[in-house]
């Protein structure tokens, strides 16, 4: 049976529900370009804008969105217009893309990082000592640093070559047709895309970009450890290209191969700059800025015992000069002396000026001499020996002046900091030029990722902070430098690294060095007095894991629907189920076990009372999530764009009950008239169903052009003082509608299923500022086939509890929503299999 597609009628009356649920929409490009790609005839565009115009005057809520989204909208629209005039392009706002820019101000502070976790290291080395392990640790972080440039390079050459065939490719086939070409705008469209299609198979392109999503290495083979991974991964792409353009034309090849190259010379540099990791983070009042560090100067700071200690990520010789190798990789380093001149130029010992780039290359006067290379294995395993073995001897208790810091808001991080003693602030400056942190105090690995990184995890400033667990490393990442998908192909690189070294490192007799000394640290009471005021003003927050989501009854569902032609994804799945759960949950034993326990409480009966009440409540609400959509595929700059998406269906699942009444009333007889109807319900059942996953797709589409809600109101936001960006940004979570329309109560994060070799087990996303994120999902599959959902829970009872020493109450009432959810998923799939298998 295939499923017949909406009429204009039908959409129209679909927009009408669409108003009354969320008044204004929260994508009116999406209403304009997305639903009316469903029907079998095309309406007008003039005729499209009225009935947009219809739609916003009969919600109920218009004079909330006019006076708090248009008219500020209005206003800075009209201020970027006069920006325009006076010659300013108001698109320089946004140099880095869209998302960088509101990374720096709108997720800076603790809550809004995210974490990976990888088994890949214990896999390969589950016999490693404790020293040996560690310095294979370091070492990779070293090594990452160094090669993080040439790693950047493979990433874009992997997003944009495929754009670039795609674009290529309509072009060459035009050129090819000619004269061929019929004049009518859609006819000619059509005789180019056929055309494509036919060239993508001719020459073995059908498939090119997932294929070598397959076949990427994330680790050097065995056998050809003599060059760098970043070297051996772009050589393996440029093997893969050439694999695939071989049965091309020539001249087609000439054109993706120069295409490319422009685009390359232009765009990479950029992309470098952009996601460089050899930064720190300065906070200000209202925002981030990315301070560039000196690679020559840039430490890896390892956490043990409580205590940070930094270690040089670049080779000194023993007179503590820095060492310049050839660029080839061999021979020993030349020591090479600097000083730092009145006009702040780095010059040698001759006067000459040095220039030392953020990938180590070094030039004096202009001229290429080298590049930096990170200390010998020998000087790295000597180091850590040395750390590993006085922390054992020293049993005082470490500072927390950074635990202090690091929940503290950013905004007042200056006026913290400079409340410390001077040896304190020089020790916080010391540390800002390690923008990796290995915790390597053993943690336990059988809690939730967000408790997991509550470890010592620096204090704000820096990239990435990987924290030790007793079967994994975890991964835990400032979205200001990467978003969860380059995150997740980070965590595998730097998992490689550590176990491709460590054969060499165990192979290696370490020798007596002297360790650094740990950073002190100390604070001042008044900073204890003033982080602690702060703590009320930071999002207090618990966390639950579950793995009880069916992922192969999924698998099954949809191989089913695809047969009738409902191509429904996983994430169109587990979104309905979170429609499903939202509208039905009801407190189960855990929940319940919580709500006894909290009698005892001072004022504990009213307290579970109102807990009580307000999940009722939810229920009659339909969920606002934000969905994170990767668009580094369609511009590795872009890096990711946000979306807003509510159930515009209300009516699907109260059909799907009634579908499943029917069946169950044929299981009893089979009435003909029953059969009947059943056959109707179930045609406008799979309708719905369709609906609902090409709402989504044409979400993405909308979105990926920056055409979202969310991504308007932030370009509005560009060439403002930082304060009023800030202010701006607000306006929302002061205004529920607002909140609904542009930024959700609840992220929904689906980072998928990993490649077959992945080590990466765990995910969990990252929450904006602010106070309206309620609910944090993370959700990914690894490569067995098992889907971990995290959840993170902002709920207001959450800090409550913790007030009163009782978080673990707060954690029993996650867990339980998290495992009915997965139940809601479950059973979700399973009765639409149901109707779908009844004859």
């Amino acid at each position: 049976m295939s499923v017949t597609r909406l009429g204009i009628t039908q959409v129209r009356a679909l927009k009408q529900e669409v108003a009354e649920i969320f008044p204004a929409s929260n994508l009116p490009a999406f209403l304009l370009q997305g639903l009316l790609q469903l029907e079998d005839r095309t309406l007008r565009q003039d005729k499209v804008a009225a009935d947009l115009r219809v739609l916003f005057r009969g919600s109920a809520q218009i004079g909330i969105y006019g006076a708090l989204l248009a008219a500020p909208a209005t206003i800075l629209y009209g201020y970027q217009k006069l920006l325009s005039l006076s010659g300013k392009d108001v698109e320089s706002a946004f140099p880095d893309g869209l998302w960088q820019f509101y990374t720096e101000f709108g997720l800076r502070e603790d809550a809004a990082r995210h974490c990976v976790e990888s088994v890949g290291f214990q896999r390969a080395a589950p016999a490693a000592s404790e020293i040996d392990a560690a310095a294979s640790w370091v070492l990779a972080a070293m090594e990452m640093l160094h090669s993080y440039d040439e790693l950047l390079a493979s990433e874009w050459d992997e997003k944009v070559m495929p754009r670039v065939i795609d674009a290529v490719l309509p072009e060459y086939a035009a050129a090819q047709l000619g004269k061929k070409l019929p004049r009518r705008a859609a006819d000619r469209e059509q005789l180019i895309a056929e055309r494509v299609e036919r060239m993508r198979a001719d020459y073995h392109l059908q498939g090119f970009e997932r294929g070598w999503l397959d076949e990427r290495p994330y680790r050097i083979p065995a056998g050809e450890r003599e060059q760098s991974f970043a070297r051996y991964r772009r050589a393996q792409f440029q093997q893969y290209v050439q694999k695939h353009l071989r049965r091309a034309p020539a001249d087609l090849r000439a054109q993706i191969e120069s295409r490319f190259a422009d685009r390359r010379a232009e765009d990479l540099p950029r992309y470098r700059r952009q996601l460089a990791m050899t930064m720190t983070l300065q906070p200000e009042q209202h925002r981030e800025y990315r301070a560039t560090l000196p690679l020559h100067m840039v430490k890896i700071a390892l956490v043990v015992g409580g205590r940070y200690h930094l270690i040089d990520a670049c080779a000194y010789d023993a007179d503590g000069t820095l060492l310049v190798f050839p660029l080839d990789g061999g021979g020993e380093g030349t020591p090479l002396v600097l000083k730092r001149a009145d006009d702040s130029t780095l010059r040698d010992r001759y006067g000459h000026v040095v220039d030392i780039d953020h990938a180590g290359r070094v030039k004096v006067e202009g001229r290429l001499i080298g590049r930096l290379r990170p200390p010998s294995v020998g000087q790295v395993k000597a180091q850590v020996a040395a750390i590993i073995r006085q922390a054992a001897r020293d049993h005082s208790a470490p500072s927390d002046t950074d635990m202090l810091l690091v929940e503290s808001p950013r905004a007042r991080q200056p006026e913290l900091r400079a409340m410390l003693s001077d040896a304190t602030k020089s020790e916080l400056v010391s540390l800002q030029y390690a923008p990796i942190i290995i915790n390597w105090d053993e943690h336990p690995s059988a809690t939730p990722l967000p408790e997991v990184r509550r470890a010592r995890r620096g204090t704000g400033d820096h990239a990435l902070t990987m924290i030790r667990t007793d079967r994994s490393m975890v991964f835990d990442m400032s979205h200001i430098f990467c978003d969860a998908v380059w995150g997740m192909a980070l965590t595998e690189i730097i998992t490689g690294y550590a176990a491709g070294f460590y054969p060499e490192v165990s192979a290696t007799r370490a020798s007596k060095a002297e360790p650094p000394a740990p950073l002190k640290l100390l604070a001042a009471m008044n900073v204890r007095a003033a982080a602690a005021s702060d703590a009320n003003d930071q999002p207090i927050e618990c966390a639950a894991e579950t793995t009880a989501i069916d992922v192969d009854a999924i698998g099954k569902l949809r191989r089913k629907l695809a047969g009738i032609q409902l191509p429904l994804t996983v994430n169109d799945l587990l979104l309905l189920g979170r429609f499903v759960h939202a509208a039905n949950y009801a407190p189960g034993p855990r929940a319940e076990q919580a709500f006894e326990a909290m009698v005892s409480l001072p004022n504990g009966a009213a307290l579970s009372e109102q807990i009580v009440r307000w999940l009722e409540e939810q229920r009659i609400h339909n969920p606002s999530l934000l969905i994170p959509m990767d668009a580094s595929n369609a511009d590795p700059r872009l890096r990711l764009y946000p979306a807003t998406f509510r159930n515009p269906l209300p009516n699907l699942i109260p059909r799907l009950e009634r579908c499943e009444n029917y069946v169950r009333a044929l299981r009893r007889s089979g009435d003909a008239g029953v059969s009947r109807a059943f056959d109707a319900e179930r045609k406008e059942l799979y309708k719905e169903l369709q609906v609902f996953a090409e709402l989504l797709r044409a979400l993405k589409q909308v979105t990926m052009r920056g055409e979202s809600f969310s991504a308007a109101a932030l370009k509005l936001m560009g060439h403002l003082p930082g304060s009023l960006q800030n202010l701006v940004d607000m306006i929302p979570q002061k205004v529920g509608i607002l909140n609904e329309i542009l930024k959700g109560r609840e992220v929904f994060s689906n980072v998928g299923r990993v490649a077959p070799e992945s080590s990466i087990v765990r995910f969990s996303s990252a929450r904006d500022d602010g106070s309206t994120k309620l609910l944090v999902w993370g959700i990914m599959t690894d490569a067995s086939g098992r889907m971990t959902v995290t959840l993170r829970d902002f709920r207001p009872h959450v800090a409550v509890l913790a007030r009163h020493s009782r978080p673990e109450l707060a954690q029993a009432i996650a867990s339980d929503y998290l495992e009915a959810y997965a139940t809601s998923v479950n059973e979700l799939v399973t009765r639409i299999h149901r109707v779908l298998s009844q004859k």
